[in-house]
């Protein structure tokens, strides 16, 4: 006789139960995720521009976005997620059962309470990761924020307010041990200020680590500039950024860390009873299930916990036939996504949401378009824009590639500081205004030129900009430019005109360069190349993750400060940067000849202590930058090229350099005054 219908569902059903509940698939499941977060962790380390967005934009948008184009490095999160997802619940479902096997009918013998604990910890680790899932899904997070201490209140959403910064005894490293560190802030001493408003305030602090809260919103310190009291100290530009976030389901996962706390005082509990009662040590397995769990995801907390910069070989470029940079995605309006470094253009519906340098939150709108809610008026740029302020030399030379030099009506370098003829034709027709140094600018000459964007690499400026209206597009990082991003920045930009098909060609007119550069030099003999200066007070190098570096290392050269990992013009000590120079087959200074640095006598005369630098002695070769170089950024495979030329002349023989000048040892008579 056949079983009835109901009796074959139940059975089914006990057998899915004890399926989730098996030991065999706990094993199974914590061997899976094991494998999968020792493939995460290199692929994080190598590729951290594509996962810092994840606690940035949400989970869902990462997932359809950077995600699925960078599939190459984001598989595994696909698989981690999957795999806790049946641990999540085989560990409900275990545990169950044995929780049913002590409260049930045939339980409830003595001790009952203790015998809960380690199940209890089973229960907490769901429960926490079911927090984490919806902090990273319901989580708000503002666009960013830039502050100045004592400078303009920001206005915060709804009914919360403003809120100011201010400076209160920033404690400085001062001790020996740490030469590099010396006069660094350890903590910038920031009270913020909230004012509701009906006229209340309330005062807090803020640090790495120890977050303010008000209103419901977290806020975090992100970073703040500068990093050392000298030269110019939090006296001179100065700079916060917050991190601002509400997270609803924090409770969820504070609540599984409560509960796992209990759980393990319970299983001591028991440990200890069974240690009184024996009159021995009793050795309890607390949960062999627990330590695996926490060992296979060991690699990933440690690579989410940023303890350590990534070194600059993780950032290298990689060149094949394919692609020059596989974590890239050229943005044609149909992908609806892309990422150049640490910018972003995710396209949504009626405007793209833009990521800037800063890790500000903008809406790229198209002109005569409706404003999208949630963003400010001076969070939303109208495109294609017409009128651009810009402090860069390099973004300017990155509107030329667009075909969109006549979009400059203001800079902050006079007409006599330019050399290339676009930008003087401009100063010359009176379409561009010079608008002051960067640390002096003329506000109300700026709001004159009536800009639709502000491009920038000083975020300090943004709450005096947003107090005149004036949107703000921060184009620089803290940490230098990589090669990558260098080649490819231009594409970011390309859509705030409507230009992504000379973006592209000129991506690919680069690219071609990068190959050629391979293959001429891939087989040479590597010399060894250092890039930087010794100012009055402080050394200054590029780092091993910039463009710079990485071109050296692409073309077949030691570069001798590729262990140097940060922002561009990075400070390092002086008995370091000495003792590279005496290595070194190549010196490349800052200094131009527009700075009298005609010869290596010369630069020696402007800093004597250089003259321990082997590139500077007689068969050394040392190269200083003509003024052009700074702005030919519109000819990078040029500039490319031509480094390529001086690291490896065998390979380019006949080359006439443009944009540097190799230094002879002496100066010439008319430079030293004679006849």
């Amino acid at each position: 006789m056949k079983s009835p219908p109901t009796n074959r569902f139940f059975g089914l059903v006990k057998r899915v139960w004890l399926f989730f509940g098996s030991l065999d698939l706990a094993v199974i499941l914590c061997l899976f995720l094991a494998l999968t977060t020792a493939i995460a962790y290199p692929l994080i380390q190598k590729n951290l521009t594509t996962f810092i967005p994840l606690g940035e934009v949400g989970l869902w948008t990462w997932l359809t976005s950077y995600g699925r184009l960078n599939l190459g490095h984001t598989f595994w999160f696909y698989g981690l997620m999957v795999g806790l997802t049946f641990l999540a619940i085989n560990s409900f479902v275990c545990s169950t059962i044995r929780v049913w096997a002590i409260l049930g009918p045939r339980g409830r013998k003595k001790g009952w309470l203790l015998k809960l604990g380690p199940h209890l910890t089973h229960y907490a680790v769901v429960v926490m990761v079911l927090g984490y899932l919806g902090s990273y899904t319901l989580a708000q997070a503002l666009p960013g924020r830039a502050l100045v201490p004592d400078g303009p209140a920001l206005k915060l959403p709804g009914d919360l307010g403003t809120m100011s910064a201010r400076v209160v005894n920033p404690i400085v490293y001062q001790g020996q041990r740490l030469e590099f560190f010396q006069d660094w802030y350890l903590d910038p001493g920031l009270i913020l200020t909230f004012q509701n408003p009906a006229g209340q305030t309330y005062q807090t602090s803020v640090a790495y680590n120890r977050p303010a809260h008000y209103g419901g919103y977290n806020f975090y310190l992100a970073d703040f500039y500068p990093k050392s009291a000298q030269p110019a100290g939090l006296g001179g530009y100065k700079t916060i950024k917050l991190t601002i976030r509400r997270d609803p389901a924090a409770l969820i996962y504070l609540s599984g860390i409560i509960i796992f706390a209990v759980g393990v005082g319970l299983c001591l509990a028991d440990l200890i009873q069974n240690w009184l009662k024996r009159g021995q040590k009793s050795v309890k397995h607390l949960g062999l299930l627990n330590l695996i769990v926490i060992l296979s995801l060991a690699p990933v907390w440690l690579s989410c916990s940023g303890g350590d910069q990534p070194s600059a070989a993780a950032t290298r470029l990689e060149l094949n036939d394919q692609n020059v940079d596989p974590t890239n995605v050229a943005y044609d309006g149909s992908a609806g996504f892309l990422t150049v470094g640490e910018y972003s253009i995710l396209k949504k519906d009626g405007y793209s949401e833009i990521h800037d340098g800063a890790g500000r939150t903008l809406a790229l709108v198209p002109r005569g378009d409706p404003a999208p809610a949630g963003f400010e008026p001076t969070m939303i740029i109208n495109y294609p824009v017409q009128r651009v302020a810009a402090y860069s030399a390099f973004d300017v030379a990155m509107l030329n590639v667009l075909g969109q030099a006549e979009t400059l009506v203001a800079l902050t370098t006079p007409a006599s500081g330019w050399h290339v003829d676009y930008v003087k034709q401009g100063f010359a027709s009176g379409r561009i205004a010079y608008i002051g140094e960067p640390g002096g600018i003329d506000y109300e000459r700026l709001k004159a030129q009536k800009p639709d964007v502000v491009m920038t690499w000083d975020p300090s400026i943004v709450p005096m900009l947003d107090s005149l209206g004036i949107p703000v597009l921060v184009t620089s990082t803290p940490v230098a430019t990589c090669l990558a991003t260098q080649i490819r920045f231009v594409e970011f930009l390309a859509p705030f005109f409507g230009q992504e098909a000379r973006a592209k060609a000129f991506y690919q007119k680069v690219r071609r360069a990068l190959a050629d550069i391979r293959a001429k030099t891939g087989s040479l003999p590597k010399p060894k190349a250092m890039w930087g200066d010794i100012y009055e007070k402080r050394v200054l190098v590029e780092p091993g993750n910039a463009w710079v570096a990485e071109l050296i290392g692409l073309a077949q050269s030691d570069y001798l400060f590729d262990d140097v990992y940060g922002t561009s013009c990075i400070e390092i000590s002086m008995e370091r940067f000495l003792y590279s120079g005496s290595d070194a087959d190549l010196y490349f200074t800052y200094r131009s000849v527009g700075q009298g640095v005609y010869s290596k006598e010369a630069l020696l005369r402007i800093n004597p202590l250089l003259e321990g630098l082997k590139p500077l002695t007689t068969g050394g070769r040392a190269l200083a930058p003509r003024p052009i170089y700074a702005q030919s950024a519109d000819r990078l495979d040029e500039l490319l090229t031509e480094i390529a030329a001086i690291l490896h002349p065998e390979a380019y023989p006949g080359y006439e350099l443009k944009y540097f000048v190799e230094l002879p040892l002496k100066d010439a008579p008319h430079q030293r005054g004679e006849s």
